[in-house]
């Protein structure tokens, strides 16, 4: 009776291996294509130790993800291809012309064997891709095909692109120094209102930025840093990261302290601080917002205690030093896309 308990549950055991082993069919491209970008966006927060932030889009127009290189600021536009399997140790892709809309943007190619990814990845820019691949036509469109072999020693054109697993991160951080340490932000202690408060005003913040047809938004995977928006110009492909700060107001308040947490700020000329205040009576939001990059923060207040905080009045009349940096809500969207397509913007 052991004997027979025993093969049954030899049997139940090898086929649930079985199944699982039996690879993602032809259908579900669609879903490895989704599972493998996951499974990358985890292997560089998670073996960069936090120096490498993601952030993926609201709005697919071609770029899978934004990375943000916390060591120096860089932001690496990132097109990510997965594949259920290899053929003959080699990674197949096939991308169209029109879906390469960067040629600064990096491609990450891997293969996703049953529930993790493969050994080895592809790391390259989209203009090398295009420059190595095969062009070919397919339905009268341009289209690149590769073979990239992911076997090790293998000499191939593409050898200098492929890099171990392990060293997924290694290829984003291998010219720049690690900063002292990257700060993580602390437990968030606020309370459910004004958590409601702050995610309406995200909300309206990415409302106003999407009323230019030039910007793309990308939301954090997960949220670790100073920026808690990334934003893409379609033109001339520059990244402005943003932290929104929203205050309430009304009647008997007509002020509040808008406090910056110094544990996860980390200041650059490519991120700025939005604040937006929220009128408790009309239940809208108030005309006028604070639009402040983030290295100009210091001029108006000094640290305290592990906060900076500064007072903020919206449509006050009183001249202080907050006002270089009041602005129209209304023209948010306009104010980013004006700076990002800027001959003077930081490349």
């Amino acid at each position: 009776s052991s004997s027979r308990s025993t093969a049954k549950s030899s049997r139940r055991s090898t086929s649930a291996s079985a199944r699982r082993l039996a690879g993602w069919h032809r259908d579900q491209n669609d879903l490895v294509g989704e599972v493998a970008q996951w499974e990358i966006w985890v292997q560089l927060v998670v073996r960069s130790q936090g120096r490498l932030h993601v952030f993926e889009p609201m709005l697919d127009r071609g770029i899978d993800a934004l990375v943000h290189r916390i060591d120096d600021g860089a932001w690496f536009p990132i097109q990510a291809k997965g594949r259920s399997s290899l053929r003959s140790g080699s990674l197949q892709l096939t991308i169209k012309d029109a879906s390469l809309v960067d040629p600064k943007a990096i491609i990450m190619g891997v293969s996703l064997e049953d529930d993790h990814l493969g050994s080895h990845v592809l790391v390259c820019t989209e203009r090398d891709f295009k420059r190595l691949a095969r062009r070919n036509h397919a339905r009268g469109k341009l289209v690149f095909s590769a073979q990239v072999s992911f076997v090790p020693g293998r000499p191939t054109r593409w050898a200098p692109y492929v890099f171990p697993l392990e060293e997924l991160a290694d290829a984003l951080l291998s010219d720049v120094k690690p900063t002292a340490g990257v700060p993580m932000p602390l437990p968030r202690q606020r309370g459910k209102i004004a958590r409601a408060v702050g995610f309406r005003g995200e909300m309206e913040v990415e409302r106003r930025l999407v009323d230019s047809d030039e910007l793309t938004l990308f939301r954090p995977f997960p949220d670790l840093e100073t920026a808690e928006l990334a934003v893409l110009h379609e033109k001339t492909r520059r990244v402005l990261g943003i932290q929104v700060k929203t205050i309430g107001v009304d009647k008997r308040h007509p002020h509040n302290l808008v406090d910056i947490d110094l544990a996860s700020f980390r200041p650059f000329p490519d991120v700025w601080i939005v604040a937006v205040a929220w009128d408790r009576d009309r239940r809208a939001f108030r005309d006028e917002c604070l639009v402040i990059p983030s290295l100009e923060v210091g001029r108006i207040t000094a640290p305290n205690r592990g906060h900076l905080r500064f007072s903020f009045a919206p449509g006050s009349t009183a001249t202080g030093r907050l006002n270089p940096f009041r602005r129209a809500l209304a023209d948010l969207g306009g104010i980013v896309d004006s700076e990002l397509a800027s001959k003077s913007w930081r490349a």
